[in-house]
Parts: C-alpha cells; structure tokens; sequence
C-alpha cells in the first residue's frame, strides 16, 4: 500500500507530492467515513504550472498597463496644478511691464480656478487704481494750471487797479482814488486766501471797504456800527458770510429811504453758541416773501449760499434764521457752535 494511501486512511484528507514514472503529481485525497473509501484527484504539475505562468504573463501585462496609466495620470494631474501657476507667472512679467490688460483663461469653481478668478480681478483692479491715479494726476495738473492762470488775472487787474489809483490822485481825485484802492484791497484779500474760511477779523476788514464804496454810491444815505466781542476776532468763519445781508439792507432795506439808514453787525458768545447778527431799520420784508425764499421758491442766492455752507462746515443744527416785522427792519442772525472756535485765541487789545 502506499505511503500516501495509508495517511489518507488515518487523516481523512490531505494533499500529497507524487512521483510517477518521472512526472511529479499532486494528489488531493478524502477518505469517505461511512465506506471507508478514499478518493482521489491526480493533477500533473506541469499543468498546475502552465497556468500559474499565464498567470503571471497576465498579471505582469496589468501591472505594466496600471503603471503606464498611473504614469499618464500623474502627468496630467501635474499640468493640470501647474498650468494655472505658470499662466500666472507668466502674466506677472507682462504686468511687470506695464500691461495690465492680459487676462488668464478661467476654468472651473476649484480651488485654482478661484485663485485665477481672483487673480484677473486684481489685475483688473490694479487697472482701474492706476488710470484712475493717472486721471487723478491729470486733474491735479490741470487744477494747478487753472490756479495759475486765475492768479494772473486778479495779478493783472490788482496792478491795473492800483495804475488807476495813482492817475486818479494825479488829477486829484482822491476820493475816486480811494474808491479804487478799496477795491483793489478787497480783491487782493480774496485772491490770497484759498480756503473755505478765514478770521472774523479778515471778514469784517474786506467789509469794511465794500461798505465804504457802497456809502459813496448811495451818498450817506446809511451808517453801520459793530458791536463785536474781541475774543471772536481770531475764530475761523465762512469767507464773506456776512455780505449778503450787508448788501441786501442797502439795495432792498434802504431802497425808498433818502437818509437815516442804519446797519448793525454783532458778535456774541451764547451758551454753547457763537452769534452774528445783521440787522437793519429797513422797510422789512413781507412775511411771506420770507416763507418763500425759506422753502427756495424765490431765488435769493447769497441767503442760501451762506445757509448752505454755514451748515456744511460746521453742522446741520446750525444755520440762518430770517426775522422781518414788516415796516421794522430787517434782523439775520446765523449761529455756529461755540466748539469750532479756535481754542488758541485771545482777545485783540
């Protein structure tokens, strides 16, 4: 009996390595309990290994396809990442040369796709600042220019002015004279000071001589006093906020009078407030007049410039109150907020 039949009986089951005749043989065996038979499969190795060499043909032929495929799939992973990178590297050295109108394709909601989107809307941004910069600087250079220009105006007419003055004392017409110095003065105090405001004190210096010319073209026919606290005379206030009032008192207030008219310009500290008032002993204004020119029915240009400006430099809560019994003058009073005084003044001795 052989060696392999007798471990089948004894195991049961179990594989064994045969030689027959020179061939090398596996053999599978299972011993049947209830017979008691034992039976058998004899499979010759040189078939088992036939297949195990297919085997690994075919498994060397995957593993080569997967690899090529794994290796095209790296490669248009990698450009699909550096694509957008390179792109925008690229772009950066056009932009480095001034041109800023190149554009990167966009493409998809990824990650980089974002970052490209957001990279042309940089650019365009970066676009935008720059024209608007050299826009900016075009205006600038303009407005200089235009700056310029108007000081040789007022240049020319101050000189043409003063020429006029001194021909005028020539012919000794000193009160003609000057008229014409006031007037050249007045503008020279203008043209100097580019700002919205000045001091109180400038303001009532430029009034001073249009009210002096005025009192020569109406003959007298009015008289002006101030009752300004000297502490204010150093407070920064709207240039000529007070002329238009000063003006309409003589053209309107005064325009059926011969003689007698009076004007009076105060200045005052009020609790948390700085006062100014024009008042007049004119004929007043009907109280309706006044209603329309406050709701801007009827054009009145100063009284609504200065109400305008007064409540752009220093606040809403501020302004121009309109006050007029009719056939008992005219009063203007305009207010500002003690707090935009200038903390450095003191009084004028």
């Amino acid at each position: 009996m052989a060696d392999w039949l007798k471990k089948a009986i004894t195991s049961e089951q179990g594989t064994k390595m045969v030689n027959v005749k020179g061939q090398s043989i596996l053999l599978v065996y299972e011993a049947m309990k209830t017979t008691g038979w034992v039976s058998y499969i004899a499979i010759p190795m040189e078939d088992v290994l036939g297949h195990l060499s297919t085997i690994r043909t075919y498994t060397l032929f995957f593993l080569g396809i997967m690899m090529l495929i794994a290796v095209i799939l790296a490669y248009l992973l990698s450009v699909y990442i550096s694509k957008p990178i390179t792109d925008m590297k690229q772009a950066m050295k056009v932009m480095e040369k001034g041109d800023f109108d190149i554009r990167i394709p966009e493409r998809g909601y990824d990650e980089l796709g974002d970052l490209v989107i957001r990279f042309n809307q940089m650019n365009e941004k970066i676009k935008d600042l720059i024209e608007e910069n050299y826009k900016s600087r075009l205006r600038a250079k303009e407005s200089e220019l235009m700056a310029l220009n108007l000081q040789l105006n007022p240049h020319f007419l101050y000189n043409t002015l003063t020429t006029m003055y001194w021909i005028a004392l020539e012919h000794k017409q000193q009160e003609l004279g000057q008229l014409i110095i006031s007037l050249a003065e007045m503008l020279q105090i203008t043209t100097r000071n580019k700002n919205d405001t000045w001091s109180l004190e400038t303001d009532l210096n430029w009034l001073e001589k249009y009210i002096y010319i005025m009192q020569n073209r109406f003959e007298n026919k009015f008289t002006v006093e101030y009752d300004v606290d000297p502490i204010l005379l150093q407070m920064e206030v709207p240039k000529l906020f007070l002329q238009p009032f000063v003006e309409n008192s003589i053209i309107h207030g005064f325009a059926e009078m011969e003689s007698g008219g009076q004007i009076k310009i105060t200045a005052w500290i009020e609790t948390q407030l700085v006062c100014f008032k024009v008042e007049d002993n004119g004929l007043g204004i009907q109280e309706d007049h006044i209603r329309r020119i406050q709701a801007g029915e009827i054009r009145s240009t100063g009284i609504k410039n200065v109400d305008r400006r007064v409540r752009l430099l220093y606040g809403m809560e501020y302004g121009i109150a309109l006050h007029s019994p009719e056939g008992k003058g005219t009063f203007v009073l305009i207010r500002i907020g003690e707090t935009h005084r200038s903390n450095q003044m003191t009084p004028i001795q």
